[in-house]
């Protein structure tokens, strides 16, 4: 590997620990209690008792209701509405192929992905 190779995302998660823990505990944690709400409300009680225990996370200002979105939908618990309030965002991920292309050989940024996605940097970085 040479001095400016891309680190492989396994050699960053054993360096520094899994993307978002602190988040991805908690919606493991309230997941069944948020079953069946609305995505708002269900994604509102794991943000408040994010912020309420003041517990350390990685994410970013408001990225974390992207994150918990997200795992709360891939898990099945919220899903996109037929009013269409709630896009899916789940759907919105590129594939790996396409991430590997956009960020490896075109060199996009965290956010400018984010902007095609229509998404949170924080997302880009937890789907990276």
């Amino acid at each position: 590997m040479g001095a400016f190779d891309p680190v492989p995302w396994e050699t960053v998660e054993a360096a520094i620990g899994p993307p978002a823990a602190a988040v991805t505990d908690y919606v493991d944690r309230l997941e069944d209690d948020v079953y069946g709400e609305e995505p708002y409300a269900a994604v509102k009680v794991i943000h408040d008792a994010l912020a309420a225990n003041d517990v350390e996370r990685s994410v970013p200002g408001l990225g974390d209701p992207f994150l918990v979105a997200y795992l709360l939908e891939k898990r099945g618990v919220i899903g996109p509405h037929e009013e269409g309030e709630y896009r899916s965002l789940v759907a919105r991920r590129p594939s790996d192929d396409r991430i590997e292309e956009l960020f490896h050989e075109r060199e996009y940024t965290l956010w400018w992905i984010a902007t095609l996605t229509g998404v949170h940097p924080s997302l880009v970085t937890y789907w990276c």
